[in-house]
Protein backbone atom coordinates (compact mmCIF):
# COMPACT_ATOMS: atom_id res chain seq x y z
CA UNK A 1 0.00 0.00 0.00
CA UNK A 2 2.87 2.25 0.88
CA UNK A 3 4.45 1.85 -2.41
CA UNK A 4 1.13 2.64 -4.62
CA UNK A 5 1.35 5.94 -2.33
CA UNK A 6 4.63 6.77 -3.85
CA UNK A 7 4.01 6.05 -7.43
CA UNK A 8 0.71 7.89 -6.96
CA UNK A 9 -1.86 5.02 -7.75
CA UNK A 10 -4.29 3.74 -5.29
CA UNK A 11 -7.49 2.47 -6.36
CA UNK A 12 -10.51 2.86 -4.16
CA UNK A 13 -14.11 1.18 -4.50
CA UNK A 14 -17.29 2.80 -3.78
CA UNK A 15 -20.54 1.59 -3.86
CA UNK A 16 -23.28 3.53 -4.17
CA UNK A 17 -27.26 2.79 -4.04
CA UNK A 18 -29.20 5.11 -7.00
CA UNK A 19 -32.50 4.06 -5.05
CA UNK A 20 -31.47 5.66 -1.56
CA UNK A 21 -33.54 9.24 -0.91
CA UNK A 22 -31.56 12.58 -0.07
CA UNK A 23 -32.88 13.92 2.97
CA UNK A 24 -34.42 17.46 2.33
CA UNK A 25 -32.00 19.82 4.17
CA UNK A 26 -33.70 23.49 5.35
CA UNK A 27 -34.64 25.85 2.68
CA UNK A 28 -31.46 28.61 2.64
CA UNK A 29 -34.16 31.76 2.35
CA UNK A 30 -35.57 30.77 5.96
CA UNK A 31 -31.88 29.05 7.43
CA UNK A 32 -28.76 31.01 8.83
CA UNK A 33 -26.71 28.29 6.98
CA UNK A 34 -26.11 27.56 3.20
CA UNK A 35 -26.01 30.99 2.09
CA UNK A 36 -24.87 31.65 -1.72
CA UNK A 37 -21.51 33.11 -2.38
CA UNK A 38 -21.36 31.34 -5.39
CA UNK A 39 -22.65 34.53 -7.10
CA UNK A 40 -18.80 36.12 -5.93
CA UNK A 41 -17.83 35.25 -9.09
CA UNK A 42 -20.85 36.96 -10.78
CA UNK A 43 -20.35 39.97 -8.99
CA UNK A 44 -16.40 40.41 -9.78
CA UNK A 45 -17.25 40.04 -13.70
CA UNK A 46 -19.92 42.99 -13.38
CA UNK A 47 -17.62 45.09 -11.70
CA UNK A 48 -15.65 45.56 -14.70
CA UNK A 49 -18.44 46.57 -16.31
CA UNK A 50 -18.64 49.85 -14.04
CA UNK A 51 -22.86 49.64 -13.92
CA UNK A 52 -23.04 51.33 -10.50
CA UNK A 53 -21.37 54.55 -12.42
CA UNK A 54 -24.16 54.12 -15.05
CA UNK A 55 -27.20 53.79 -12.88
CA UNK A 56 -25.64 56.47 -10.29
CA UNK A 57 -25.18 58.54 -13.30
CA UNK A 58 -28.97 57.81 -14.77
CA UNK A 59 -30.28 58.38 -11.08
CA UNK A 60 -28.46 62.32 -10.19
CA UNK A 61 -31.47 64.22 -9.40
CA UNK A 62 -34.01 61.53 -8.72
CA UNK A 63 -35.64 60.80 -5.87
CA UNK A 64 -35.50 56.88 -5.45
CA UNK A 65 -36.51 54.89 -2.74
CA UNK A 66 -34.17 52.16 -3.91
CA UNK A 67 -30.71 51.12 -5.44
CA UNK A 68 -31.06 50.55 -9.01
CA UNK A 69 -27.32 48.98 -8.88
CA UNK A 70 -28.68 46.40 -6.27
CA UNK A 71 -31.83 45.49 -8.29
CA UNK A 72 -30.41 45.06 -11.38
CA UNK A 73 -27.16 42.63 -10.21
CA UNK A 74 -29.93 40.53 -8.11
CA UNK A 75 -32.03 40.16 -11.08
CA UNK A 76 -28.75 39.40 -13.32
CA UNK A 77 -27.54 36.54 -10.53
CA UNK A 78 -31.04 34.75 -10.35
CA UNK A 79 -31.39 34.39 -14.00
CA UNK A 80 -27.93 32.89 -14.35
CA UNK A 81 -28.28 30.98 -10.96
CA UNK A 82 -31.53 30.32 -10.58
CA UNK A 83 -34.16 31.24 -12.92
CA UNK A 84 -37.69 32.26 -11.98
CA UNK A 85 -39.96 34.72 -12.49
CA UNK A 86 -39.21 38.68 -11.65
CA UNK A 87 -42.66 38.28 -9.37
CA UNK A 88 -40.87 35.24 -7.19
CA UNK A 89 -37.24 36.57 -6.98
CA UNK A 90 -37.87 39.14 -4.17
CA UNK A 91 -39.05 35.69 -1.80
CA UNK A 92 -35.60 34.22 -2.67
CA UNK A 93 -33.13 37.31 -1.40
CA UNK A 94 -32.68 35.77 1.63
CA UNK A 95 -30.64 32.78 0.02
CA UNK A 96 -28.12 35.36 -0.64
CA UNK A 97 -25.02 36.29 1.33
CA UNK A 98 -25.85 40.01 1.41
CA UNK A 99 -29.44 39.34 1.83
CA UNK A 100 -30.86 42.75 -0.37
CA UNK A 101 -33.96 44.27 0.52
CA UNK A 102 -36.35 45.46 -2.27
CA UNK A 103 -39.48 44.32 -3.44
CA UNK A 104 -41.90 43.23 -6.51
CA UNK A 105 -42.81 47.26 -6.94
CA UNK A 106 -39.01 48.31 -6.95
CA UNK A 107 -38.07 45.86 -9.58
CA UNK A 108 -41.22 47.16 -11.86
CA UNK A 109 -39.67 50.68 -11.05
CA UNK A 110 -36.18 49.38 -11.98
CA UNK A 111 -37.66 47.86 -15.50
CA UNK A 112 -39.20 51.27 -16.59
CA UNK A 113 -35.72 53.07 -15.59
CA UNK A 114 -34.25 50.23 -18.02
CA UNK A 115 -36.45 51.13 -20.27
CA UNK A 116 -35.88 54.55 -20.59
CA UNK A 117 -32.09 54.47 -20.90
CA UNK A 118 -32.36 51.01 -23.33
CA UNK A 119 -30.15 52.16 -25.61
CA UNK A 120 -27.19 53.93 -23.21
CA UNK A 121 -27.46 50.55 -21.62
CA UNK A 122 -26.32 48.72 -24.59
CA UNK A 123 -23.76 51.07 -25.79
CA UNK A 124 -22.33 51.51 -22.25
CA UNK A 125 -22.59 47.45 -21.70
CA UNK A 126 -20.47 47.09 -25.47
CA UNK A 127 -17.71 49.68 -24.45
CA UNK A 128 -17.10 48.10 -20.86
CA UNK A 129 -17.12 44.73 -21.98
CA UNK A 130 -14.24 44.64 -23.43
CA UNK A 131 -12.41 45.36 -20.92
CA UNK A 132 -13.45 42.07 -19.87
CA UNK A 133 -13.11 39.99 -22.95
CA UNK A 134 -11.64 41.42 -26.08
CA UNK A 135 -15.18 42.60 -28.11
CA UNK A 136 -14.23 41.93 -32.65
CA UNK A 137 -16.75 43.51 -33.92
CA UNK A 138 -14.79 43.02 -37.74
CA UNK A 139 -17.65 40.19 -38.47
CA UNK A 140 -21.22 40.61 -37.53
CA UNK A 141 -23.30 37.52 -37.38
CA UNK A 142 -26.58 38.45 -38.16
CA UNK A 143 -30.58 36.08 -37.38
CA UNK A 144 -33.94 36.47 -36.84
CA UNK A 145 -36.49 34.19 -35.20
CA UNK A 146 -39.42 34.62 -33.74
CA UNK A 147 -41.34 33.97 -30.37
CA UNK A 148 -44.78 32.90 -30.35
CA UNK A 149 -47.53 33.92 -27.48
CA UNK A 150 -49.87 32.10 -25.38
CA UNK A 151 -52.71 33.78 -26.71
CA UNK A 152 -55.62 33.63 -29.69
CA UNK A 153 -55.54 37.28 -30.51
CA UNK A 154 -53.13 39.57 -32.11
CA UNK A 155 -52.43 43.10 -31.01
CA UNK A 156 -54.73 46.00 -32.13
CA UNK A 157 -53.45 49.44 -33.41
CA UNK A 158 -52.90 51.83 -31.32
CA UNK A 159 -52.49 55.87 -32.26
CA UNK A 160 -49.75 57.56 -30.25
CA UNK A 161 -51.30 60.81 -28.61
CA UNK A 162 -48.41 62.69 -29.63
CA UNK A 163 -47.57 62.63 -32.98
CA UNK A 164 -51.46 60.56 -34.15
CA UNK A 165 -49.69 57.92 -36.24
CA UNK A 166 -51.11 54.74 -35.57
CA UNK A 167 -48.77 52.00 -34.18
CA UNK A 168 -48.53 48.06 -35.22
CA UNK A 169 -48.37 45.71 -32.17
CA UNK A 170 -45.57 43.56 -31.67
CA UNK A 171 -47.84 40.68 -31.38
CA UNK A 172 -49.02 39.68 -34.64
CA UNK A 173 -49.72 36.52 -37.27
CA UNK A 174 -46.96 35.85 -38.64
CA UNK A 175 -44.64 32.44 -40.37
CA UNK A 176 -43.82 31.21 -36.80
CA UNK A 177 -40.56 28.76 -36.88
CA UNK A 178 -42.23 26.30 -34.81
CA UNK A 179 -45.51 26.05 -36.57
CA UNK A 180 -47.60 27.69 -33.87
CA UNK A 181 -50.95 29.27 -35.06
CA UNK A 182 -50.45 31.96 -32.10
CA UNK A 183 -49.47 36.15 -32.80
CA UNK A 184 -46.16 35.71 -32.84
CA UNK A 185 -43.16 38.67 -32.30
CA UNK A 186 -40.25 38.35 -34.48
CA UNK A 187 -36.50 39.20 -33.14
CA UNK A 188 -33.20 40.06 -34.90
CA UNK A 189 -29.73 39.58 -33.07
CA UNK A 190 -26.22 40.35 -33.75
CA UNK A 191 -23.45 39.03 -32.45
CA UNK A 192 -19.65 40.06 -32.84
CA UNK A 193 -16.75 37.79 -34.46
CA UNK A 194 -16.65 35.67 -31.23
CA UNK A 195 -20.21 34.67 -30.83
CA UNK A 196 -21.09 37.72 -28.26
CA UNK A 197 -24.32 39.19 -28.36
CA UNK A 198 -24.08 43.01 -29.27
CA UNK A 199 -27.79 43.93 -29.32
CA UNK A 200 -31.58 43.35 -30.45
CA UNK A 201 -34.76 44.28 -32.10
CA UNK A 202 -38.14 43.51 -31.80
CA UNK A 203 -40.09 43.25 -34.73
CA UNK A 204 -44.36 42.99 -35.60
CA UNK A 205 -44.26 38.88 -36.05
CA UNK A 206 -46.14 39.81 -39.45
CA UNK A 207 -42.76 41.20 -40.60
CA UNK A 208 -40.71 39.50 -43.36
CA UNK A 209 -37.09 38.67 -42.25
CA UNK A 210 -35.52 40.15 -44.28
CA UNK A 211 -36.56 43.43 -43.68
CA UNK A 212 -35.63 43.60 -40.49
CA UNK A 213 -32.01 43.64 -41.69
CA UNK A 214 -31.32 46.95 -42.65
CA UNK A 215 -33.42 49.10 -39.54
CA UNK A 216 -30.67 46.64 -37.17
CA UNK A 217 -27.60 46.92 -39.33
CA UNK A 218 -27.91 51.15 -39.62
CA UNK A 219 -28.60 51.25 -35.85
CA UNK A 220 -26.60 49.09 -34.73
CA UNK A 221 -23.12 51.21 -36.85
CA UNK A 222 -24.41 54.12 -35.55
CA UNK A 223 -25.03 53.09 -31.69
CA UNK A 224 -21.51 51.72 -31.39
CA UNK A 225 -19.57 53.65 -33.35
CA UNK A 226 -18.59 50.75 -35.15
CA UNK A 227 -16.11 50.72 -38.63
CA UNK A 228 -15.97 48.66 -41.50
CA UNK A 229 -18.05 45.06 -40.94
CA UNK A 230 -18.93 42.18 -42.46
CA UNK A 231 -22.06 41.13 -42.27
CA UNK A 232 -22.64 37.41 -42.06
CA UNK A 233 -26.46 35.93 -42.55
CA UNK A 234 -28.48 32.91 -44.10
CA UNK A 235 -30.25 33.23 -46.92
CA UNK A 236 -33.10 34.83 -45.25
CA UNK A 237 -31.10 37.85 -45.67
CA UNK A 238 -30.08 37.59 -49.33
CA UNK A 239 -32.10 40.51 -50.90
CA UNK A 240 -31.24 43.07 -53.74
CA UNK A 241 -31.56 45.37 -51.50
CA UNK A 242 -30.02 44.29 -47.99
CA UNK A 243 -27.33 43.49 -50.24
CA UNK A 244 -26.73 47.27 -52.35
CA UNK A 245 -27.68 48.86 -48.28
CA UNK A 246 -24.72 46.71 -46.89
CA UNK A 247 -22.09 47.64 -49.76
CA UNK A 248 -22.95 51.79 -50.42
CA UNK A 249 -22.08 52.56 -46.44
CA UNK A 250 -19.80 55.17 -46.06
CA UNK A 251 -16.98 52.27 -44.71
CA UNK A 252 -18.14 50.36 -47.90
CA UNK A 253 -18.87 47.56 -45.69
CA UNK A 254 -18.90 43.45 -46.71
CA UNK A 255 -21.47 40.75 -46.43
CA UNK A 256 -21.41 37.12 -46.59
CA UNK A 257 -25.17 35.99 -47.40
CA UNK A 258 -25.96 32.29 -48.03
CA UNK A 259 -28.17 31.20 -51.00
CA UNK A 260 -30.23 28.39 -52.43
CA UNK A 261 -28.41 26.47 -54.99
Amino acid sequence: MNEEYRVGRVEHSISTDYNERVERTDDAASSSTGLNIGYFFLQSLMGGLRLKDFFKEKTVGRKMTFDSYTVHRFLIYSRILEPLSKYAVPGRLGSYYEKPDFSYQHILRFMDLLEEHYDDYLAWLYLQSDTIVKRDASVLYYDCTNFYFECEQADEEVVDEVTGEAITGLRQYGISKEHRPNPIVQMGLFMDYNSIPITYELFPGNTNDCLTYRPNFGRIKKQFGLGRVISVADKGMTTGDNIWYTINTPTRDGYVFSMSV
